[in-house]
């Protein structure tokens, strides 16, 4: 079996990223028309204790007016929403390993820089950062919008508990994120769910924004949890197919599925999907959502396994015809 580009993926993606634009926009558009509607409220209010509707020549136009409102809403806003992709892009990683993370030298890590230089020459992409988090979690997860600045980080626990085979297997996993660009898709639309949340809860204006970005928060959290569901698939496919050797990354399903822990309280799934698997401690009721919840982030390990299985007949029929 060799490993090809998925078509599917990339299909899926610029569906995707076309669905996020309607999404985004109108999400990002409505903090800039609070002050709008406060103003138009305010003059309800006036005339209906005045009964008087019209407005005086004397008083600005309200094209000066929408302007000035304009200018002083729109730059401190639009610093915030630079400030807030700064932000997000940071919360990331707290959240996803919030532990001491460092380099490790080829001499400290010899079998995972090998695996990583394997995958990353198989895919055709430069060698990403390598990165382990001091943690006995079992924890893996690729961050970056760009593959030529793309952080691969496993936990030390992690580490210690695969064998080679299922350490290739891992690294495989995570660059084919990286090959197939969705890290950059991943964190684009998971901008909208957060911006959701947070603008909501720390804006004086949180009830109101609350109720106008409750539907679009809604189709967010679902656009992110059906692109989340297809990479994943999506990396298992590619990891199987590179290194020929789907067992391997059942086996280490099968171990991340029965050793995940808590998750950090503050840990929501805009986060949480970056990593291999759901972050959350594995109960029937995890297990529940995974495979019947539209906002689940991750494929059931059902799911997961079903499909390795069947890449795995496929290749031993490719073996078989070629022999």
């Amino acid at each position: 079996m060799n490993w090809t580009p998925d078509t599917a993926l990339r299909r899926r993606m610029i569906r995707t990223l076309g669905l996020l634009a309607l999404v985004g926009t109108p999400l990002v558009a409505v903090p800039l028309l609070v002050p709008f509607m406060l103003l138009g409220s305010f003059y309800v209010y006036y005339a209906i204790q005045t009964g008087v509707w019209a407005i005086p020549a004397s008083a600005p136009s309200l094209r000066q007016t929408a302007l000035l409102v304009l200018l002083v809403t729109a730059i401190p806003y639009l610093k915030l929403l630079a400030d807030f992709v700064v932000g997000h892009l940071a919360e990331q990683r707290r959240l996803l390993l919030d532990k001491n993370i460092y380099t490790p030298s080829r001499s400290n890590a010899p079998k995972l820089h090998r695996a990583v230089e394997f995958a990353a020459k198989q895919y055709g992409i430069p060698k990403p950062n390598v990165e382990l988090a001091e943690t006995e979690e079992l924890r893996a997860y690729t961050l970056g919008v760009n593959p030529a600045a793309t952080t691969v980080t496993l936990s030390t626990g992690l580490l210690a508990a695969l064998s080679e085979a299922e350490l290739r297997a891992v690294v495989a996993h995570e660059l084919a994120h990286v090959r197939n660009r969705d890290v950059a898709v991943l964190t684009a639309v998971s901008m909208p769910v957060r911006f959701a949340d947070e603008f909501g809860e720390e804006s004086p204006f949180g009830p109101i924004l609350w109720m106008l970005t409750a539907p679009l928060r809604l189709v967010g959290e679902l656009l992110l949890a059906d692109f989340s569901r297809a990479r994943e698939f999506a990396a298992d496919r590619a990891a199987a197919a590179l290194t020929g050797n789907p067992g391997a990354l059942v086996s280490v399903l099968r171990k991340l599925d029965g050793e995940t822990v808590d998750a950090p309280e503050d840990m929501r799934r805009h986060v949480a999907a970056f990593g291999i698997v759901s972050p959350y401690t594995d109960t029937s009721a995890v297990r529940w959502w995974n495979r019947r919840h539209l906002l689940a982030t991750h494929p059931s390990l059902e799911d997961r396994l079903a499909q390795l299985r069947e890449l795995s007949r496929d290749l031993e029929t490719d073996s078989a015809t070629e022999l």
